[in-house]
């Protein structure tokens, strides 16, 4: 029987060569060719070889073969708060606000707590992931209403008054 094959873990040195080529992409705000990326992380990433395969294969890292340049791959295509408004509305699971959405567009940060103070999203915290996940807060809905006007846990425990279990005594 043969041993199960154990995932080599990648060399840190490559780990911290790409984070800082994605920092760099995401400070320039555009597309870089491979001089440009190195002229400004003042690094080599022309050897070893398979450094430019792995940056290529990385999911943060777009690379475009017609012109030879690479840029930051976004994970939502968000351009303005708009569409981020839109995104929530169309995105029952929820948006997590982190550097993935970030990336999507500069003032997006600034987008999101303007949005928090117009109480047009309801953030909960996931403390398993440590992020905020904003959530569309529709005004028309009846809910939102009836959630505005009382705490949370009296709104739940109201809410769990109602619910008839086959145990509740029926009222006659």
């Amino acid at each position: 029987m043969s041993k199960p094959r154990m995932k080599r873990s990648r060399n840190p040195h490559v780990n911290n060569t790409l984070a800082k080529v994605i920092d760099c992409l995401r400070v320039s705000g555009q597309a870089l060719t491979l001089s440009e990326i190195e002229q400004r992380t003042k690094l080599n990433l022309r050897h070893p070889e398979d450094l430019i395969v792995i940056m290529r294969d990385n999911p943060k890292i777009l690379w475009d073969l017609t012109t030879d340049r690479y840029g930051l791959r976004n994970k939502y295509e968000i351009k303005d708060k708009h569409e981020l408004l839109d995104h929530m509305r169309r995105t029952p699971e929820g948006l997590p606000n982190n550097q993935d959405l970030w990336d999507c567009y500069k003032g997006v940060e600034k987008d999101v707590d303007e949005l928090k103070r117009l109480s047009k999203v309801r953030i909960v915290r996931n403390e398993e992931k440590k992020v905020d996940v904003m959530f569309y807060r529709n005004a028309d809905d009846p809910v939102e209403h009836y959630a505005r006007d009382l705490t949370m846990q009296a709104w739940v425990k109201d809410l769990w008054r109602t619910v008839r279990t086959e145990s509740t005594p029926r009222a006659s």
